[in-house]
């Protein structure tokens, strides 16, 4: 076997991630936990639809990270366009977008979302660790699109005077924290 700073791919993935993976809690003879290999383009076999190195499962069968391995001489970041198209067609056939991680055993990148830059991490995450994130991640999406819907909202006279009476009873409130008194000023 080679040094550890000249490990191929294969090497690599068995002497170093393997072991990162069941150190988070991640079953690797478990099918249903963890994928090897799995062809990403409508999962046929032709290698000109891609290969995943790892895709890491929910309990409901969908695909929640996918991880892109390198040789550890290769800064493992090198995949990440490979990671992204991998992330994208996944992304069609569930629910969501899966994260991703980058790794060359020795160093690892997690890629959160297409909205924030890839970043080193100490260790994969757990299933949990990642169920918590999506979670977030669908809610922090969800107040967005009901502020969103607020926002659209016809201001009809109803709404304009909910608007003066919450003014009204805010203004000796505003005063006060600006003046230290509640005496009107003219």
């Amino acid at each position: 076997m080679n040094l550890p700073n000249q490990l191929n791919e294969a090497e690599t993935r068995y002497t170093l991630i393997d072991p990162q993976l069941e150190k988070a809690g991640w079953n690797l003879a478990d099918r249903r936990s963890v994928g090897f290999e799995i062809p990403v383009d409508g999962y046929a076999a032709a290698p000109v639809n891609g290969i995943t190195d790892y895709c890491l499962y929910r309990d409901n069968g969908e695909i929640l990270a996918v991880i892109e391995a390198k040789k550890t001489r290769r800064d493992a970041r090198v995949g990440k366009e490979q990671l992204l198209q991998y992330l994208s067609k996944i992304e069609k056939k569930q629910s969501f977008r899966p994260f991703g991680f980058l790794t060359n055993g020795d160093d690892i990148s997690f890629w959160y979302s297409l909205e924030y830059p890839d970043g080193p991490v100490a260790g994969f995450y757990t299933k949990n660790d990642l169920d918590r994130l999506l979670f977030s991640e669908d809610f922090s999406r969800t107040i967005t699109e009901i502020r969103a819907d607020i926002a659209r909202l016809p201001l009809n006279s109803f709404t304009s005077n909910k608007i003066e009476l919450l003014r009204l009873k805010l203004a000796p409130l505003l005063r006060f924290a600006a003046t230290g008194s509640l005496a009107e000023t003219f």
